[in-house]
């Protein structure tokens, strides 16, 4: 199955990317930027700061540039190897949680003799039976064909890699809890190490994900921290080079990167929306801030944010709501560039896409109590860019790494809704008290994903807008790649 999984998924991500041609975004230009700046033999200039924390994607691009030329399409032939690997290693994960044959339990509890209703859920369950065959494989199928990861894969971001690097890091820490294995916790521990020098909001998970390492050493917890320990060793011994270079460049650590503390500022002021969104006010004090040297401009943003929270709890928590529902939300993110999409199939299929993945994984976390342990990780990993969220902003393209985690618990989802079997319905149907906290939760996200569609039908931007685009050729040269183009 293994196979066959990687397959699908690298078939359909060829076919998507092999006639891809579109300008690139700003922030791919400046990715590229960064990649060209390495290829003149200048290594990560203390003028790109968004560099300072998050290396490897850059990295990774330059290796391409250097070994294939600059060419965008052997990257994107890369990532969507990275892709369809992503699709294995969800199939993988979700075989080591669940396996293949373990019972979640009943949806529902009957009474007397079969009505419509019961009739309905067995025709549901046979349904879902013949499309879907073992819910483990469905998990690596969702990932395979899940809509924004193939589109992913042909755009210069992080989030291909990164995602790619987070569900080998916890399949490799689910690993090393099941078997106590030193030699799985050491390879743990340097994937967690490539996946920060990728994106620097793995922060929010690794902690977590450390204490959860501890807990389930119990209660010989000096056992945990030890093991804890020898993560933590091979993830410092990956990102030292990194440390290294910033203490010689700017004499700490963790140089004064103003990227956090802009996006801190720029999603928590009294006119945001749950997004990096500044008012007329605010654009013109960024444009006089943007005159002072990285370590004023770190210190001004982080305590401008500061300030607001502790003065205004009340709109940080109604901020909050407002962030989470975004979270929860369908909006899309216009990431689909073909020019035959247009805002119509734009809005529809991340809308249809997420809309299916929550509902089911909904139901998946709410029947899997008895697994709560092995899901510890994959809960954590959900949990952390929730709370991200929370304290920053969110766009649709956030939720691209924990994709994988959801597709986990939707394919138990699936599981679950094919226990609606008429041998478990032979008489009158109720539904149990959990099945009936399922269904508010589902309701509550179903009325959400309806506002959020209706609130952004009107208005949506499609990535056609050119004004949103760099000048960047993206069919193959690099040669017109700069920064804010």
């Amino acid at each position: 199955m293994n196979l066959r999984i990687f397959l699908l998924a690298l078939i359909v991500r060829l076919l998507f990317i092999f006639p891809l041609s579109y300008p690139l975004s700003p922030d791919e230009a400046t990715y590229v930027w960064g990649a060209k700046q390495i290829l003149a033999g200048i290594f990560f200039p203390p003028t790109l700061e968004r560099y300072e924390q998050s290396p490897l994607y850059v990295l990774f691009l330059a290796a391409h540039f250097r070994v294939f030329g600059e060419n965008f399409l052997f990257v994107r032939v890369t990532q969507a190897a990275l892709g369809a690997l992503t699709a294995v290693m969800t199939f993988a994960l979700a075989k080591r949680i669940f396996g293949t044959s373990s019972n979640p339990g009943h949806f529902v509890h009957s009474e007397n003799s079969p009505t419509v209703r019961t009739r309905f859920l067995a025709s549901l369950a046979m349904t879902t039976r013949l499309v879907f065959g073992n819910s483990v494989n469905l998990a690596g199928l969702i990932v395979a064909l899940y809509p924004d990861l193939i589109v992913l894969n042909g755009l210069l971001l992080t989030e291909t890699l990164y995602t790619f690097l987070l569900i080998a890091l916890i399949l490799a820490w689910q690993i090393a809890l099941d078997q106590s294995s030193l030699r799985w916790r050491v390879i743990a521990g340097v994937l967690a190490g490539l996946t920060l020098l990728t994106r620097t909001t793995v922060l929010a998970f690794l902690p977590l994900a450390l204490a959860w390492d501890v807990f389930r050493a119990r209660p010989h917890c000096r056992n945990g921290i030890a093991r804890a320990s020898i993560i933590l060793a091979a993830l410092m011994m990956v990102i030292a080079p990194w440390l290294a270079r910033n203490w010689v460049v700017h004499e700490t650590f963790f140089p004064p990167s103003y990227q956090f503390s802009w996006s801190l500022w720029a999603s928590n002021h009294s006119g945001a929306d749950g997004t990096m969104l500044l008012t007329p006010e605010m654009r013109g004090e960024d444009q006089r801030v943007q005159s002072l040297d990285a370590s004023a401009r770190y210190a001004f943003y982080t305590a401008q944010a500061a300030a607001w929270m502790r003065a205004h709890p009340g709109e940080f928590a109604a901020l909050a709501l407002v962030k989470t529902s975004r979270f929860l939300g369908v909006k899309p993110d216009g990431m689909f560039r073909h020019g035959w999409f247009n805002k119509y199939v734009e809005l529809a299929v991340p809308a249809i896409a997420k809309g299916l993945l929550w509902t089911l994984a909904i139901i998946g976390a709410m029947f899997s109590t008895r697994h709560w342990q092995p899901l510890g990780l994959i809960y954590l990993a959900i949990g952390s860019v929730w709370l991200t969220t929370l304290v920053f902003s969110f766009y649709p393209r956030y939720l691209v790494p924990i994709i994988p985690a959801l597709a986990i618990l939707a394919a138990r989802g699936v599981r679950i809704i094919r226990q609606f079997d008429i041998r478990y319905l032979k008489e009158n149907v109720y539904l149990s008290i959990r099945a009936r906290v399922v269904l508010l939760a589902m309701l509550a996200f179903a009325l959400n994903a309806v506002w959020d569609v209706a609130r952004n039908f009107a208005t949506l931007t499609v990535w056609q807008n050119l004004e949103m685009l760099s000048d960047c050729d993206a069919a193959h040269s690099l040669s017109e790649c700069v920064p804010g183009k």
